[in-house]
């Protein structure tokens, strides 16, 4: 039984060192023709194979015999090459990166967050989610991606530091490590013990002529459905459509509380 086991975790390691391979060296693992379940059943058309079967029966050839002889005797629904087990294999190797970096910003305390805000091939808003700190072994400063989230509940400032508070608190990061996002979470009323939500969405201190100005952030997206017509009709509507549902929501609480309204609207985060 034990030699089973070994037997077994040899194989699925050539295969894992191989999609390893592919993630390190940003090399697409499938081709035009990926469904086959053993890459021995078609060799007079190898080249139509993806990357992924290439470099698998590249391992065989250069002597890993324990591979050959999987992708020869196994059952066909045993060989643990399909694109299932494929994609099976990359989230547990994304699990398992992401808990080494989460390992590395709570042993450094102190980190920083990078977001930033972008629309994917199916028109849906994806919120990236940088950590960057000091690596405690190293003193580097690193800049590690740690996912995306889809912004199910919409861009505006509020609704994108839910998201980012959410995801910091799956991740089992202590956020009071965190000073900036912090003040700015209470600015909008989403910590729990804040008694009442403040307008926009970060204070700026002594900001003109010693008076602070709390500024709303919003990201808009001009190929949204519903402004897509305008967008297209006049340059910059969409902006400023928004840069004035903000004033007309805010200028009045800003001024009760002595603080000028001010706006950043663009179409991502990275234009702020």
């Amino acid at each position: 039984m034990t030699d089973r086991i070994a037997s077994n975790r040899q194989k699925l390691s050539s295969i894992i060192k191989t999609i390893v391979l592919c993630g390190r060296q940003n090399i697409a693992l499938r081709g035009h023709c990926d469904n086959a379940t053993d890459i021995e059943k078609d060799p007079l058309n190898a080249e139509y194979h993806g990357n992924f079967r290439a470099l698998l029966n590249f391992r065989v050839d250069a002597g890993d015999t324990v591979l050959g002889e999987h992708l020869k005797a196994a059952a066909k629904n045993a060989t643990y090459t399909s694109p299932v087990i494929q994609n099976q294999i990359i989230d547990v190797l994304e699990d398992q990166i992401r808990s080494e970096i989460i390992r590395r910003v709570q042993k450094a305390k102190w980190f920083t967050v990078i977001a930033d805000e972008v629309t994917d091939v199916s028109n849906k808003e994806q919120l990236s989610l940088v950590l960057r700190y000091i690596d405690p072994d190293t003193c580097l400063v690193r800049e590690d991606l740690v996912g995306f989230s889809e912004c199910d509940q919409g861009t505006s400032g509020q609704e994108l530091a839910s998201k980012i508070t959410s995801c910091l608190q799956t991740y089992r990061l202590d956020l009071s490590n965190l000073d900036t996002l912090v003040h700015f979470l209470h600015r909008a009323g989403l910590f729990p013990d804040h008694s009442q939500s403040r307008p926009a969405d970060i204070l700026l201190q002594n900001w003109n002529h010693g008076r602070p100005v709390a500024l709303d952030i919003s990201v808009v997206s001009p190929l949204n459905p519903s402004t897509l017509a305008e967008a297209g009709a006049t340059f910059g509507a969409v902006l400023e459509a928004t840069e004035s549902r903000k004033h007309q929501a805010n200028d009045e609480k800003c001024s009760a509380l002595g603080e000028m309204s001010g706006n950043a609207c663009a179409r991502r985060l990275s234009e702020l």
